[in-house]
């Protein structure tokens, strides 16, 4: 059964309220997640995170482009889910952040070339019908030197138990009513690293759970 990506525009408009299941994502994920990738920036970047120019690539309802605008990052986030940009739209209004939220696909990122210092990636990965060409494109749009930071499924018996049966298919505990993840979909590290298009940034870390 193919992975309902549609439910981004159904149920899209709300991923701020608690009651939506998308919102498990801010909840429970976003702080770690974001944690982690603050250690890494101030690694890398010796602190000096104001003003970089950083790429959400998936930005949903705009958890991450929330919290890197806050770091100070000028952030631009896309999306293929109008609705889904449309929530993030207002939700950083009410909190007077500006990110520049457009509508664009992975695999043809609406952005110049060598333009930014970060991009981050993060529940898409498992999701995209082209993987070498979401990355390839990454890769055309980032500086010389910049950090790729992403956050994608590992194949293994465990998350097909949890992310597979637990959340989709058993009904007492499923969190969607649709499949929203393919398990031949997820991604081995070894399988992000021995591409190509990967190497051509200088900088990558990988946070496969």
């Amino acid at each position: 059964m193919p992975i309902d990506n549609e439910v981004y525009d159904r149920i899209g408009e709300s991923w701020w309220d608690e009651g939506n299941p998308l919102n498990v994502l801010h909840g429970s994920i976003t702080p770690a997640r974001f944690a982690y990738f603050r250690d890494v920036l101030v690694r890398q970047r010796t602190g000096q995170l104001s003003g970089l120019q950083t790429l959400d690539i998936g930005c949903g309802g705009g958890f991450l482009a929330e919290e890197f605008a806050r770091l100070g990052c000028d952030v631009v986030g896309i999306d293929p889910s109008k609705v889904s940009i449309a929530a993030a739209r207002r939700h950083a209004g009410l909190g007077a952040l500006k990110i520049d939220y457009r509508v664009g696909s992975g695999e043809q990122l609406p952005v110049d070339d060598s333009a930014f210092d970060l991009a981050y990636c993060c529940d898409v990965l498992e999701h995209v019908s082209d993987l070498d060409r979401v990355l390839s494109e990454t890769a055309r749009v980032m500086k010389p030197g910049a950090l790729y930071l992403f956050d994608t499924v590992n194949r293994t018996r465990k998350s097909k138990i949890i992310a597979i049966k637990a959340a989709q298919e058993w009904r007492l505990t499923r969190v969607f009513d649709s499949p929203i993840h393919d398990w031949r979909m997820f991604i081995k590290p070894a399988e992000l690293v021995s591409r190509d298009s990967v190497s051509v940034t200088s900088s990558c870390c990988r946070r496969v759970a």
